[in-house]
């Protein structure tokens, strides 16, 4: 997914993470819901699992 950018806060709070597993997790992701009460509002949670079942 080219238009995919993970934010650089992402790997540097989770070095264990690579852009990979993130970008993986995204495109497998099996749950998604909008947080109503963000107040980036209209924002999404999505849940997903990289290659190593993270």
């Amino acid at each position: 997914m080219d238009g995919l950018l993970v934010h650089p806060r992402i790997t540097r709070e989770h070095p264990q993470l690579s852009e990979e597993d993130v970008r993986y997790a995204w495109e497998h992701s099996y749950y998604e819901a909008l947080r109503p009460e963000s107040p980036n509002f209209p924002e999404y949670l999505w849940i997903g699992r990289d290659k190593h079942e993270r």
